[in-house]
C-alpha cells in the first residue's frame, strides 16, 4: 500500500511517524511525483485550490482514496475523497484544540467584552469555555436565538451588529462568510480575530481599504498542537 502526504501541514509528523510503520510513506509539497502510485493520498485540512495539482490528481488510480479536511474543489477530482471532519469524534476532538488554540492567542489581547460571529460547531464551543467573560453572539439561525436569549443578535441586522463590535473588546468570527460588509467596516475600531475559512468573514480589499486590526489565524490544530492534532487524525488508518 502506497501512502502520499502532500502539502505542508504540521500535523504530518505524528501522521508519518505512525503511517509509515504500516505503510510504504512518501512525502512531498511539488508536482514532482508519480501520482499513479498511490493507493492513499493526505492533503492539508484546508483542502487544494492549486489548479495544476487538482489537475494532477485525476491522473491518479481510479481507487484512490484521498483524505483532508475542507473537500471543496477536490470534488471536481472525480475520485473517492474523504473529509476527516465528518467522522463526528475526530471533529470534536479537532474542534477542542482549535478552541484551547483560540483562548491562548486570545491572551495577545487585552479584552473583556467580546462578540463571537457564529455559533455552529466552534462557536458554541468557545461560548461555553468563555462563560466568565461578557461574550455576544451573533448568530442566523432561530432556534439559536431560543438558547442564546439576550446574549444574541441576528448577524442580518446592522444596526445591532455595529453597536455590539463598537462596546467588544475583540471580534472572533467563526463564519466562512464575508458577514461584515464595507458599511460595517467604515466605523470599525474593534480588533477582528478570524479563524473561519475562504472567504473568511470579511473581504480582504474591505480590510485595507478600512485600515482594521485585522487578525487571520487559520490551521489552528495544526499551529498549536500539532502532535496531538495528527494523532486524531490517525484514527481513519489505525
Amino acid at each position: 500500500m502506497h501512502v502520499l502526504l502532500w502539502g505542508q501541514d504540521p500535523r504530518y509528523q505524528a501522521l508519518s511517524k505512525e503511517l509509515g510503520k504500516k505503510y510504504s510513506l512518501d512525502m512531498a509539497c511539488d508536482l514532482n511525483i508519480d501520482i499513479k502510485k498511490y493507493d492513499i493520498i493526505i492533503l492539508p485540512m484546508k483542502g487544494v485550490n492549486d489548479n495544476k495539482f487538482l489537475e494532477l490528481l485525476k491522473e491518479s488510480k481510479e481507487t484512490v482514496t484521498i483524505y483532508t479536511g475542507i473537500i471543496g474543489n477536490l470534488k471536481q477530482v472525480n475520485r473517492n475523497v474523504v473529509s476527516f471532519l465528518d467522522d463526528e469524534e475526530i471533529r470534536s476532538k479537532n474542534d477542542d484544540i482549535t478552541v484551547a488554540g483560540i483562548i491562548d492567542y486570545l491572551k495577545k489581547f487585552d479584552y473583556q467584552k467580546i462578540c463571537i460571529l457564529g455559533f455552529g460547531h466552534i462557536g458554541r464551543k468557545l461560548y461555553n469555555k468563555l462563560n466568565d467573560k461578557d461574550v455576544m453572539v451573533g448568530i442566523i439561525l432561530d432556534s439559536d436565538k431560543k438558547e442564546l436569549g439576550e446574549n444574541s443578535f441576528y448577524t442580518t441586522d446592522t444596526e445591532k451588529m455595529i453597536n455590539n463590535f463598537s462596546e467588544a473588546d475583540i471580534i472572533i468570527n467563526t463564519v466562512p462568510l464575508n458577514i461584515i460588509d464595507s458599511k460595517i467596516a467604515e466605523n470599525l475600531h474593534t480588533p477582528i480575530l478570524d479563524i473561519a475559512s475562504y472567504p473568511h468573514g470579511i473581504d480582504n480589499a474591505i480590510v485595507s481599504k478600512n485600515k482594521l486590526d485585522y487578525y487571520l489565524y487559520l490551521g489552528i490544530p495544526g499551529k498549536y498542537d500539532p502532535e496531538t492534532a495528527g494523532k486524531i487524525l490517525l484514527k481513519k488508518f489505525l
